[in-house]
C-alpha cells in the first residue's frame, strides 16, 4: 500500500524527519506528502514535532521506525538513503553541512552499495574522513571508527595511486580510534597496511609512533623495539 511505502521512505529519513525533504525525495508536493502521511498520523505511528514553524515529524518509538524501515518495497533502502544524502548535500550551506555532517555521513554509509561513480566515491570518502575527525574530537571514538572505516570503504580500488594522502590518513586515523576502542587486531592490520604503503621517512615515523602508542596502551613497549 502507498501509505506503507511513504512510511518506509520517512523511516529512512530518521527517527525525526523533515516534511519538505521527504517530499523532495518522493518527488511529491508537500501537500501530497502530508496527505500520504495522514494514515500514519491517524494511527499515531508518527506525530508532529511541537516547535514554532516546524515542518518535522517523529516516529513515536524507535521500534516503529525500525519496523517501517524494514518494510519491503522499491527502490531499495540503500537508494533512498543515498537520495536523502544527496539532497542534503545539494541544499547545505557550509554551516548547515557541519551541523548535519553526521546525518549525511550516516545516510551515505547506508547508501554505499549504490555509489558507482568514482568522483562521488572520492567526495564521500572525504566527507566520512571529516565526520570521523569531528567524532574523534567529541570523544565519540566508536562513531569515529564507523566513519573512518566507511571512508576506507568508499575510496576506489586505486586509492593509493590516485590520492595517497587521503588513503594514508584514513588508515592512520582508523588505526588510532581502533586503538582507543580496544580493537587490537584491527590496529595491527591497519599498521601493517600502512607500513607497506609508506613512501617517506616521515610517513614511516607516523606509523611507528602509532605502534608505540598502541604498545604503550597494551603495556608491551618491547613489541616495537
Amino acid at each position: 500500500p502507498r501509505a506503507q511505502q511513504i512510511l518506509r521512505f520517512a523511516a529512512c529519513g530518521g527517527q525525526e524527519f523533515d516534511l519538505p525533504l521527504l517530499a523532495d525525495v518522493l518527488n511529491l508536493s508537500r501537500q501530497d506528502t502530508l496527505a500520504a502521511l495522514a494514515p500514519a498520523l491517524y494511527d499515531e505511528l508518527v506525530q508532529p514535532v511541537r516547535a514554532a514553524s516546524s515542518m518535522s515529524f517523529r516516529f513515536i518509538h524507535d521500534r516503529v521506525q525500525q519496523t517501517a524501515h524494514a518494510l519491503p518495497g522499491t527502490p531499495p533502502t540503500a537508494a533512498i538513503h543515498l537520495a536523502f544524502a544527496r539532497l542534503l548535500l545539494v541544499n547545505a550551506s557550509p554551516e548547515a553541512l557541519d551541523e548535519h555532517l553526521f546525518i549525511i555521513a550516516d545516510h551515505l554509509i547506508h547508501g554505499l552499495e549504490r555509489v558507482a561513480d568514482e568522483a562521488d566515491r572520492w567526495a564521500y570518502a572525504r566527507l566520512q574522513f571529516r565526520a570521523g575527525i569531528k567524532a574523534k574530537a567529541a570523544l565519540a571514538y566508536q562513531a569515529a571508527v564507523h566513519y573512518f572505516d566507511a571512508g576506507i570503504a568508499f575510496v576506489p580500488h586505486e586509492a593509493w595511486a590516485q590520492d595517497f594522502r587521503l588513503a594514508f590518513d584514513l588508515h592512520l586515523q582508523a588505526a588510532e580510534v581502533a586503538d582507543l576502542t580496544n580493537a587490537e587486531s584491527r590496529v595491527l592490520a591497519l599498521c601493517d597496511e600502512l607500513d607497506t604503503r609508506a613512501r617517506t621517512p616521515m610517513e614511516r615515523l607516523e606509523v611507528f609512533f602509532r605502534r608505540i602508542l598502541f604498545a604503550n596502551h597494551q603495556g608491551d613497549l618491547a613489541a616495537v623495539t
